[in-house]
Order: C-alpha cells, then structure tokens, then sequence
C-alpha cells in the first residue's frame, strides 16, 4: 500500500466506504455481539409473548416414534442425497450416496430400496427403506 491513502489503511476504496466496512465489522472484530440477536434472547422473548415456534398451532403434536440413532440416520440420508434431483430413481441415489462417500449405514438403507424406484423426496426414501415414520394423533 502507498502513503498516498492519507494513513487511512487501505487506497482500495473509497474513505465513505472503508468506513462503512469498519461500522459493520466492528461487532465482529470486537467480540461485542448484539444482544437482541442471541438464541437465548429469542427465546426469552418467544416465551414470554405465548409463542412457541416449534409448533405450529393448527397440527396437533407428532408422536416421537423415532429414537436418536434413526434420527441421526434419516439426517445423514438427507444430507448425503443434498444434491440429487427429484424425482430419483434408486439406482441415482446410490450412485449419489456413493459419490458423497455416505458412511455404510447410508449406503444399506438405500441398498433396501427396490431397483426400478423412482422416488419423489428424501422421505419417501426413508419410507421405503423401512425408516419409522412419525405420525400425528
């Protein structure tokens, strides 16, 4: 950098835009987080208005028939088929799953599916490998 920015540190923008940038950092730089925008702070304030939003008010509560290992499976499913398009055939979303290298659970789950299967979403998938399925009463 030269000398001719005036000491300012940067003669890549303008003096009206390296302080832009500086405004919007400073929070960032200076550990001095908002604190309205916390996780906690927006719970407080959900909790306190009646609100709740985990739940929607107009479907009544699923049943938790899953457990944390089929939770935790469905995820890595879902994550591993991120990039395929929909509708898919079985054979599309091994080879995806392969190509995302799925750990050996993924790869089972979706070596249950019948060949020929087209299948329109990742529930579907889990649905048709045998993965429980939660349900409203």
């Amino acid at each position: 950098m030269s000398d001719a920015s005036g000491g300012r540190g940067s003669d890549t923008h303008s003096p009206r835009v390296d302080d832009q940038l500086a405004h919007e950092v400073d929070a960032l730089v200076h550990g001095a987080p908002d604190e309205g925008r916390t996780e906690g702070r927006r719970q407080e304030d959900l909790s306190e208005s009646g609100l709740d939003s985990t739940r929607r008010a107009d479907l009544p509560p699923a049943v938790a028939d899953l457990d944390d290992a089929d939770l935790e499976l469905r995820a890595a499913l879902a994550s591993h088929l991120a990039g395929v398009k929909w509708p898919a055939p079985a054979s599309r979303l091994r080879e995806a799953a392969r190509e995302d290298f799925a750990p050996d659970q993924v790869l089972e789950l979706l070596d249950r599916l019948a060949d020929g299967a087209v299948f329109d979403t990742v529930a579907d998938v889990w649905e048709a490998a045998g993965g429980t399925i939660e349900h409203r009463d």
